[in-house]
């Protein structure tokens, strides 16, 4: 592979040395480790960010992203080495629970999450001696008429833990919280499908129902910031070196507790 990014990726994972890494394709690296296989699919500007993968057998498989390695490399790392086992752990029951303002989750996940804040009407956090180490954000509840009882259905917009971290069990201690103080019994969030299949929610009694195929994007190969559809569709003629991207979709996952 003789793209930097290739190049100082593959070093990433070498420099973890917990496994035998193989060159699958121009673009596709196999990570053989005592716990399994995994697959990453290296999308590179040069490559233009293919949209199929080689197959990969049964690894686990995992999209790394040009712009992202570059302009947030410290949160993909962090979710690389979540994936093979090698953040710091900490346990759930140990960490305090609390309500977060909208700047403090804000500050939080543009630090920690790779597509970093969004508006939310709903936030909590756990704190481990008095520092954040994970945060939940949810939508305000809306009125669903899709069966003959209408009922409140909340969103799940984003969680996620502090990068080199990884809270055992703090998804389904913010999930609990959240159910019994908003009486939330019907929850639906969407599993980026770059980085797996959303195991951990399928754990907590979340079931999939239905899925959203690839979405294109668009990235500034200058300055590694990415642009929706509805972005580009307004700034297309003044940044005609944009390139089109595409995602892997996402899948939707509704936890009902009625």
């Amino acid at each position: 592979m003789s793209n930097s990014f290739q190049a100082a990726f593959t070093k990433f994972l070498q420099d973890l040395d917990i496994g035998s890494i193989k060159e699958v394709s121009e673009s596709s690296l196999m990570l053989e480790t005592n716990s399994g296989r995994f697959a990453f699919q290296l999308h590179t500007y040069f490559n233009e960010y293919k949209k199929q993968a080689p197959n990969l057998g049964e690894a686990i498989c995992i999209d790394i992203y040009e712009d992202q390695w570059l302009s947030k490399p410290e949160i993909v790392k962090s979710r690389v080495k979540s994936k093979l086992g090698l953040n710091q752990t900490l346990a759930g029951r140990a960490c305090k629970l609390v309500s977060l303002t909208k700047p403090e989750a804000e500050v939080f996940f543009e630090a920690n999450h790779l597509q970093g804040s969004s508006s939310s009407g709903i936030r909590y956090g756990l704190t481990y001696k008095n520092e954040l180490v994970a945060a939940i954000a949810f939508s305000k509840s809306r009125v669903m008429i899709d069966s003959e009882v209408y009922y409140r259905s909340y969103e799940l917009i984003k969680f996620t833990n502090k990068n080199g971290l990884t809270v055992m069990g703090g998804l389904d201690k913010l999930l609990k919280h959240f159910s019994k103080e908003k009486h939330a019994q019907h929850i639906m969030t969407y599993i980026d499908l770059d980085w797996g299949d959303g195991a951990s929610f399928l754990k907590l009694g979340f079931k999939e129902m239905g899925s959203i195929e690839e979405i294109p994007f668009y990235v500034d190969p200058t300055t590694h910031i990415r642009y929706s559809q509805r972005e580009f569709e307004g700034i297309h003629s003044t940044k005609p070196s944009l390139i089109k991207c595409f995602n892997k979709g996402s899948k939707k996952l509704v936890l009902d507790l009625r």
